[in-house]
């Protein structure tokens, strides 16, 4: 992996940061507080999901959401990606690909799983953990996990090994082996009943080969019955031909019977209506003349119409021209008031030339008065927060200046129990050793008391002389009376030995508060800047003073200003009021002639409107006159229109009555024939011998469906026989599978469990393979570091960390703080190289409670670790800065933490 950058929002001290890493060694730098750790907290939050406070905490005071981009390239594809994450009011968690544009996942679990992948890192990995205790320890407990007891280290390096797979593993085993053992029991039972339900396969082969011979004869006694039934069907078929005849002949007399009655009564009704169009015929022609004098009459009607709405529009169009005439003389009215006002606005503007001059000339006076007051209040608070400055350095330094006098105490304190820890070590080696020669000296002893008490022994294992039983006696009491000394003496030791660790653990814990303390304590440029700061802030003071006093008086010449504009009264309104007015002459001057010749318009068509209508005049009393004849001949008309269409139908009302008798003769004749033809039927029809037929075809089609019925008992019982047989069949190739199945479920549970006590057996070895690998890498890292190759670090299968030089051993807790951070840096190193395939790493203040000289030592040795593309570096000196190309300065200005490169 690669980290190319990192943006922050709203992000504890952060409003809004972007940062850019390099390959190698990125250092990060600033003071304490700064906010540098931030940078590593975000980077651990965003791609490792871990923070060691709440999520809450890590939004920016006043804001509701903190986001976190980071773009990384990936181990394996080498492509870069952009995970991007949202904390507090609105919550977001997803992977985009920054050069198409596309959403990859989004979702806690889908994101941890991809940054596993592209980590290169098994998908069981713990994140979280991985980055704790790993990647980017937090500061202050690079070294916290080797101080612990073996109990909680193993809690914390257990998960990083993955000792625990092997053991989940072995017990995850379980479960399939106990599944394949309930397969083989399962498979057994339902091959027993797959024997048992065989049993009964050959007598049903036996009966189906029985009802096929019957099935057999059975078709033939069917083909005989059908051939009989086909000669009765046709005896039969031949009657119902005649039958059917009969009825046919009947039912058509019956037919022609009922068309013959309904001719003769439309036979009357054609004669009827004969007549009464003969009498509508002479209805017309006796009202011909009264029906044209109405139709003439409606035809001028029409004409007199159209002279009406003619005479109507004009009427109209002269009410029109009355009313556009009176408006007209309305506006010529109004137009002679408004010249009037015009005129008197233009005296108006003469008068107020000079008094709007004098506004003028005020009103630009007030606005620069009032740019000035709003400089002179922005001075004003300036001021005030200047000074405010100005007290609190001063308190700074002081208090700076405070904590600075007790540096000195701590440092030589700290310098104290530096020069204690070597003798500690050389007397618990002194111990060690005299322990180990009373050890030797107690089994001398054990082995001559175990020859003496033998009591085939005849000489003296000390002297070589004969051995008599008082001298037996007296040796073995005195040798016991020695080893009851060597254990008393031996406990003595161990207890000083206690002591002298406790002792060694006790000034260890003292000298790391201490060496905390000392990083706490400000630096004396802190002091010294703060002094520049204090001077720069007094001169500004002075500078904005000064501009201060010459604007005191603006707010009197504010109020003096106002009051003489409220004194004119406003004349430069009043002004463009008037010269709005007076601008309007010529357009009213315009309106004016427009009317006058509206006005001549309108007039000339009013005449020629009044002489069209006096073409009219008689118009009335022509429409009386028609009205009057169109009342007089509309009965005549009515009559004519309620008879002329009856009267138009005499010729077609007499070639009905033709066509209707000429019908009724025809129907008459096939009347007669009908009959005869019914008579000549009846006499080839015998109704006993129809009825015969039809029973003796009923009879034989009933044996013939009980044949039918038997045959298809039979085969219903055929075919429930061959699926049972298939069934059985199947049956027994379901058996031989399961018989073949039960063989491998045989094999593979012997197989799982060999698997199972391989994988029981590999696990610590595993382990024990692992842990060397590591140690070895982290010897030479440690090597590296310190620059010395005399030393022999060793990570044991307790996760302790020891150090070794020839045959005298140090424990973690017994090394000098310098050496426990070179010690823990090394060891963490080779984990993350040797355990996984992540070749990034942070170092939060590395150089802690290092003196000068050893914390540039461990520096250089840090920056030339190989193995890793991508190194970040946290500290609040300039330890780095020198070795390094990527420098990322962070500073905290105004309560914000803002970032810069170099």
């Amino acid at each position: 992996m690669l980290i190319h950058s990192l943006r922050l929002e709203n992000a504890k001290s952060y409003k809004e940061a972007f940062v850019e890493f390099t390959p190698g060694v990125n250092a990060i730098v600033g003071h304490n507080g700064a906010g540098k750790s931030t940078i590593v907290e975000a980077i651990g939050l965003a791609l490792f999901d871990e923070i060691s406070y709440t999520r809450s905490e890590f939004v920016r005071q006043g804001a509701r959401t903190a986001t976190i981009s980071v773009v990384f390239e990936s181990t394996v594809d080498e492509r870069p990606y952009e995970v991007v994450r949202r904390i507090g009011g609105s919550s977001a968690y997803h992977v985009d690909d920054p050069e198409t544009g596309l959403r990859i996942c989004e979702g806690k679990a889908d994101v941890a799983t991809f940054v596993k992948q592209h980590l290169g890192i098994d998908s069981s990995a713990k994140l979280d953990s991985l980055f704790r205790d790993a990647i980017g320890v937090p500061q202050g407990t690079f070294t916290a996990a080797f101080l612990l007891t073996e109990a909680p280290r193993k809690s914390v390096f257990d998960p990083m090994l993955q000792v625990q797979d092997y053991r989940s593993a072995y017990q995850k085993l379980r479960s399939p082996l106990s599944y394949l053992k309930e397969q083989h029991q399962a498979l057994e039972v339902a091959i027993a009943e797959k024997r048992g339900q065989l049993v009964v396969l050959p007598e049903l082969e036996r009966d189906l080969n029985r009802r096929s011979k019957e099935l057999e004869q059975a078709a033939a006694e069917l083909a005989a019955l059908r051939k009989t039934l086909a000669s009765l069907e046709e005896k039969r078929s031949a009657l119902e031909e005649v039958r059917e005849r009969l009825q046919q002949l009947r039912t058509e007399h019956g037919q022609a019977k009922l068309r013959l009655e309904a001719n003769t009564r439309e036979l009357a009704a054609a004669r009827q209506a004969y007549v009464d169009a003969e009498n509508a015929a002479k209805l017309v022609e006796e009202n011909k003349a009264g029906y044209e004098a109405y139709v003439a009459a409606q035809l001028v009607q029409k004409g007199l119409d159209e002279k009406l709405r003619k005479r109507t529009e004009l009427e109209s169009k002269r009410n029109q021209i009355d009313q556009a005439v009176a408006v007209a003389q309305t506006t010529q009215q109004q137009i002679a008031q408004e010249l009037a006002s015009i005129e008197e606005a233009a005296t108006t503007m003469s008068a107020l030339q000079q008094p709007v001059e004098r506004q003028m000339e005020l009103e630009q006076a007030l606005d620069q008065a009032r740019q000035d007051m709003v400089k002179y209040r922005a001075i004003t608070e300036q001021v005030r927060n200047e000074e405010e400055a100005v007290t609190r350095l001063a308190a700074d330094i002081t208090k700076l200046s405070d904590a600075r006098a007790t540096a000195g105490q701590f440092e030589s304190e700290a310098a104290s129990l530096q020069q204690r820890s070597e003798p500690d070590a050389q007397q618990l080696d002194d111990l060690r050793n005299k322990n180990a020669e009373i050890k030797t000296r107690a089994k001398s002893l054990k082995e001559q008391m175990t020859t003496l008490g033998d009591i085939s022994t005849a000489v003296c294992p000390v002297c070589e002389q004969p051995l008599t039983e008082q001298h037996r006696v007296e040796m073995i009491r005195r040798n016991e009376q020695q080893v009851e000394e060597l254990r008393e003496e031996y406990r003595e030791i161990q207890q000083q030995i206690k002591d002298t660790q406790q002792q060694a653990l006790e000034r260890s814990e003292r000298l790391r508060a201490i060496e905390a303390q000392l990083m706490a304590l400000p630096r004396q440029n802190e002091v010294e800047r703060n002094e520049v700061e204090l001077q720069r802030t007094k001169q500004r003071l002075r500078g904005l003073s000064q501009q201060r006093d010459q604007l005191a008086g603006v707010e009197a010449r504010i109020q003096r200003l106002q009051s003489e504009i409220e004194q004119l009264g406003n004349p430069k309104r009043e002004y463009e009021i008037a010269k709005n007015r007076a601008s309007q002459r010529e357009a009213v001057a315009r309106n004016q002639t427009a009317t006058e010749q509206k006005l001549a318009e309108l007039a000339v068509q009013h005449a020629e409107v009044d002489a069209a209508l006096e073409q009219y005049v008689a118009l009335d009393r022509e429409m009386e006159e028609c009205e009057a004849v169109i009342a007089q001949s509309e009965p005549a008309y009515r009559t004519v229109l309620g008879n002329q269409r009856v009267a138009q139908s005499v010729n077609e009302r007499k070639a009905d009555v033709a066509a209707a008798e000429v019908q009724k003769q025809s129907l008459e004749e096939l009347s007669e024939q009908l009959e005869k033809q019914i008579a000549d039927t009846e006499q080839r029809f015998d109704e006993e011998q129809y009825q015969q037929a039809q029973s003796e075809e009923q009879a034989q089609r009933q044996e013939i469906g009980a044949l039918t019925a038997r045959i298809q008992v039979i085969e219903q019982q055929q075919q429930e026989n061959s699926a049972a047989i298939t069934r059985l069949q199947q049956l027994q190739q379901e058996m031989a599978a399961d018989e073949e199945q039960l063989r491998q479920i045989t094999r593979q549970t012997s197989t799982l469990s060999k698997i199972r006590d391989v994988v029981r057996e590999a696990g610590p070895y595993v382990t024990r393979v692992l842990i060397n690998q590591v140690s070895g890498l982290a010897r030479r890292y440690f090597s590296d570091i310190m620059s010395d190759y005399s030393r022999h670090l060793s990570w044991n299968e307790d996760y302790s960390i020891t150090l070794s030089v020839g045959q005298h051993t140090r424990e973690f807790a017994q090394l000098s703080g310098g050496e426990q951070m070179s010690a823990a840096l090394a060891v963490r190193l080779a984990m993350l190289r040797e355990l996984t395939s992540i070749d990034i790493a942070f170092f939060d203040e590395p150089t802690a409670n290092l003196d000068d000289e050893r914390r540039d030592a461990l520096a250089q040795q840090i920056l030339q670790v190989e193995g890793f593309r991508q190194l970040f570096v946290i500290s609040h000196d300039d330890t780095f800065e020198q070795a390094t190309q990527n420098i990322i300065r962070v500073e905290r200005l105004n309560g914000e933490s803002v970032v810069t490169t170099g």
